[in-house]
């Protein structure tokens, strides 16, 4: 209960059990598209690791774009991951895990290609993470069991997954904005459609 007065409302007043609050919106419909992610979020049970848990923050917000750039200009996700990937590697050092990472996630169709000349699939390396880290790491570092070069390695890894976690979340919330204003053949469903082409 709440015990404190509020100034125009008869006692006693009651706090809803696990209130989740008030959403603020600049528009009637971002509040709508808003409300509809909270509630999908909290219905499966609120936690973060749901599959309605986004995060939507002004950095991921450019980093969404920069890849959804990247999608629109031509090039496959898995490519424009790729590229962020061999990119962090070659700023942290690591350029010889470039070539390590392309010869176990090439793009499709390069694998026969020499190592140098292929490209890296970011989203191929993604799942292969995701399957298992240390297998991951091992195919970047060739093996390698120096700690240092192994934290570098899997952090590069851990924000190719961030970089995947972004657009997924971005992907979520514009399919529901598309939802919202009834224009239901606009949204592109998955990840999978992007990389083959369909541009958000």
């Amino acid at each position: 209960a709440v015990t404190e007065p509020v100034e125009g409302e008869p006692m006693p007043l009651r706090r809803a059990v696990d209130d989740p609050g008030f959403l603020h919106a600049p528009s009637i419909h971002q509040a709508e598209v808003a409300a509809l992610l909270r509630n999908a979020h909290l219905s499966h049970g609120g936690g973060d690791d749901d599959p309605f848990a986004i995060t939507i923050t002004s950095q991921r917000v450019r980093l969404a774009q920069r890849i959804f750039d990247g999608v629109r200009a031509g090039r496959s996700l898995g490519a424009v991951l790729g590229y962020l990937v061999e990119r962090d590697l070659h700023e942290r050092g690591l350029d010889a895990s470039i070539d390590n990472a392309r010869e176990v996630s090439p793009l499709p169709g390069q694998e026969l290609l020499p190592v140098p000349a292929r490209r890296l699939d970011g989203l191929s390396l993604h799942k292969l993470w995701s399957d298992s880290e240390g297998h991951a790491v091992d195919h970047l570092v060739d093996g390698s069991q120096d700690e240092a070069l192994r934290r570098k390695a899997a952090g590069v890894l851990r924000r190719l997954g961030v970089a995947v976690d972004t657009a997924a979340d971005l992907l979520q919330a514009e399919q529901v904005h598309h939802f919202v204003r009834g224009n239901l053949t606009a949204a592109v469903n998955t990840l999978g459609d992007i990389d083959r082409g369909l541009a958000p």
